[in-house]
């Protein structure tokens, strides 16, 4: 009688452990995961699987599963694939890999001792799932997505990365129509411009910590964040804080058309320069921490715009560009913030040069 009751004591507390993890999985659902299964339904060729250990024996069965539902899948094993059957992975393919390690923990051990050599590229209409993986010491950029493709990156780390790029160059690249999701990672002491989001091109972070390192790099200056004619959004929806630093340059940098929607981010605030740089763009402030000293500087003819009732200063200084005259005649017009609604004392001081209404 004790061991019959004492199973169902078991019983009940796993059904009880699947269904907190069910409930979880739940909250984890959303955008990157209806995109997932619409290109794996779009895809002309087989959805990959990788893994190795038992995270591989998942894998296997995934697919296994998948072939026998009608899907066209294969298993591509990790140490398999640079040893010639990386051949498996074809335009339009589907990539799923999970535990990954590439490079190692210092400046030399990384993939390529060739600034020019990237650790991951996704490229020509390709999905690429990344989760629970590591990417570091290495010369060249950690990852490029590019061409209307996709990358999926969940609890990675990608540490050490860009050591042999200058300032001109990103530790990430995602550009040419391309989307990519970041959850949950650590992107820290890379070198580089940190991020580089270009034409046309659509990026969500979510719970990320983001440091650019500049003291890796010949040029003093780096960026966390570029963004030149696409869409950033950066949340954070958790009780804890996560940061955007940037040792000796601004956290976020605007350009060309783009937009930026903030909500629950923390800035380093320690570097004397603007944390948000904004040029020929529109910028969106949701949900900022309040008490950040946070610097932003305004372009010709900038929109700044606070979609959110703030009660107390968010930003230290806001500078903007004196425009440009000509013969007494105004050609630039200044950057202008509107409140819309909030209070002024938000903006703690406002160079001349600014327009602040309501």
């Amino acid at each position: 009688m004790v061991i019959y009751m004492k199973a169902i004591e078991t019983a009940l507390s796993l059904t009880q452990a699947y269904k907190l993890g069910i409930e979880r999985f739940e909250k984890m659902l959303g955008n990157e995961f209806a995109k997932a299964v619409e290109f794996m339904n779009n895809t002309s060729t087989h959805i990959i699987v990788c893994g190795m250990g038992k995270s591989g024996l998942v894998g296997r069965k995934i697919s296994s599963t998948l072939a026998s539902t009608g899907t066209p899948s294969i298993f591509l094993h990790p140490a398999e694939a640079i040893h010639g059957d990386l051949g498996k992975v074809q335009k339009n393919s589907v990539v799923d890999l999970s535990y990954l390690h590439l490079g190692g923990s210092g400046t030399s051990d990384g993939n390529s001792s060739d600034a020019k050599n990237n650790s991951i590229n996704v490229s020509r209409n390709l999905y690429v799932s990344l989760r629970n993986s590591r990417i570091e010491g290495n010369f060249g950029q950690a990852i490029q997505v590019e061409h209307n493709s996709s990358m999926n990156l969940e609890d990675s780390i990608i540490t050490g990365n860009g050591v042999g790029i200058d300032y001109s160059s990103s530790f990430i690249s995602i550009g040419n129509l391309s989307t990519a999701g970041i959850y949950r990672s650590n992107l820290i002491s890379n070198s580089g411009r940190g991020i580089d989001i270009w034409s046309g091109s659509i990026v969500h972070i979510n719970e990320t910590n983001l440091t650019v390192d500049a003291s890796l790099i010949t040029d003093t200056y780096s960026t966390a964040l570029n963004v030149y004619d696409s869409a950033l959004e950066l949340s954070n929806y958790s009780d804890s804080a996560f940061t955007l630093s940037s040792s000796d340059g601004s956290e976020i940098s605007m350009n060309q058309s783009s937009k930026l929607s903030l909500s629950g981010y923390t800035f380093d605030t320690t570097s004397s320069n603007d944390d948000i740089n904004v040029y020929q763009t529109e910028i969106s402030l949701i949900q900022i921490p309040e008490g950040q000293d946070i610097k932003i500087y305004l372009g010709n003819y900038l929109r700044l715009h606070f979609n959110h009732s703030f009660s107390s200063e968010i930003i230290s200084q806001l500078n903007c560009s004196s425009g440009r005259t000509v013969d007494n005649v105004r050609i630039n017009m200044p950057g202008i913030a509107y409140l819309n609604g909030s209070n002024s004392s938000l903006i703690g001081n406002t160079s001349p040069e600014c327009i602040v209404a309501d």
